[in-house]
């Protein structure tokens, strides 16, 4: 599939030979023979938006205040280090972890600017680092992935798909991914930090050079990602962004029962970007490494993801989401509504997230640790399953 417009063509062309143009209105001739001749699609047969409830002019001013907050990235034309580390430090620092439900949802609230933005289309899925700054203060700038998001259809849910584009939709899923970006700089001293936003690379996942346009359902889901905040250095004169906590808001299927009869519940995982000392990078050709974290099963598991193996040209999964459709729009064929009943992460590190909650205040013959370092301890473990003061997954 070239692109959505292509997708989508191909669903009406079918609909319209199998039920004669017979939908729930009547196509305007007008309509049918601007689709006949240039492939534009009828709008007729196009959801309207939803009615939207009229609000006051400061109830409108303040929403649209609140949606152009985004976090700016760093004009590397005309900024010094001391610029960089000041954008580093407009991602609110969180002295604790947001591990329940309620706390992510207020840190969300309170730092709307840091939700995930897509890259536009035709950029570089993996482009080359920039030297920028200052003489004498120079830094290297790169976009970096820290993992790589697959989706898939869960195989139970494959029977609820419209025969006419079940294997149109699973094609596409399985032909592109997204990558999860993080603009790192690195100081010549070897100073490192993040800065601006969280970028989303959609590309296919071989030949994945240039961005592409998401799906809607694509764009949806990535616009749940969002960063929380950036974690304190142990020096409080220190303002770069070494970690940053993110969440991902998503409907997670659970067995139904007379509480959700829904079978499905809002909920969220934490994702932790950590940039890796520079003891680390060692042997790394490609510039600063981050390593990601995550916690699965409704935050109950926290597991290290396998650093993501860049490869030109593809982008290899390193997250695989298996979703179901709650809903199918277009007459019943376009996929919407996705919920996630399983994640499976090529993960290097696992162990109950209470195990490390555990950790970080101490106890059991272990003194308290930052986050931070607990971090490191955990990546560099020669044997990360059985990592001191931890149960393995």
């Amino acid at each position: 599939m070239k692109s959505s417009t292509v997708y989508i063509l191909i669903i009406v062309v079918s609909l319209l030979a199998t039920v004669g143009i017979v939908v729930n209105k009547q196509v305007p001739r007008d309509e049918l023979q601007a689709f006949f001749t240039s492939g534009t699609i009828p709008p007729s047969l196009i959801p309207k938006p939803r009615t939207v409830v009229r609000r006051s002019q400061e109830e409108s001013d303040a929403q649209l205040e609140l949606e152009q907050q985004v976090l700016e990235p760093v004009n590397l034309r005309n900024d010094n280090w001391e610029a960089v580390i000041e954008q580093a430090g407009r991602i609110p620092r969180i002295k604790q972890i947001p591990w329940e439900r309620g706390d992510i949802e207020f840190a969300l609230r309170a730092f709307p600017a840091g939700r995930c933005q897509i890259l536009p289309t035709g950029s570089d899925v993996a482009p080359l680092g920039v030297e920028a700054g200052e003489p004498g203060e120079s830094y290297l700038s790169v976009r970096k992935t820290a993992f790589v998001i697959g989706l898939q259809v869960d195989a139970a849910a494959r029977r609820t798909l419209p025969n006419v584009s079940a294997s149109m939709i699973e094609d596409y899923l399985a032909r592109h991914a997204v990558a999860i970006q993080s603009t790192v700089f690195q100081h010549q001293n070897g100073m490192m930090t993040m800065a601006g936003p969280i970028y989303a690379a959609f590309s296919t996942r071989s030949g994945a050079n240039l961005t592409l346009k998401p799906e809607p359902m694509v764009d949806d889901a990535i616009g749940n990602l969002a960063i929380l905040g950036a974690l304190p250095n142990d020096d409080p004169n220190d303002h770069s962004a070494r970690t940053v906590a993110l969440a991902f808001g998503y409907d997670r299927a659970v067995a139904s029962n007379l509480a959700t009869s829904t079978g499905k519940i809002r909920d969220y995982e934490l994702l932790f970007l950590h940039l890796l000392p520079e003891s680390e990078n060692q042997g790394l050709t490609s510039g600063p490494a981050i390593a990601a974290f995550a916690t699965t099963d409704g935050r109950e598991t926290f597991q290290e993801i396998e650093l993501s193996v860049a490869v030109p040209g593809k982008l290899l999964p390193d997250v695989m989401a298996m979703i179901r459709f709650d809903q199918f729009r277009l007459m019943g064929t376009y996929p919407a509504n996705p919920v996630v009943t399983a994640v499976r992460n090529r993960v290097r590190f696992s162990a109950s997230t209470q195990s490390v909650r555990q950790r970080l205040i101490g106890g059991n013959g272990n003194s308290p640790i930052s986050f931070q370092k607990l971090l490191d301890e955990l990546h560099r473990s020669s044997n990360l399953a059985s990592v001191s003061g931890f149960e393995s997954n």
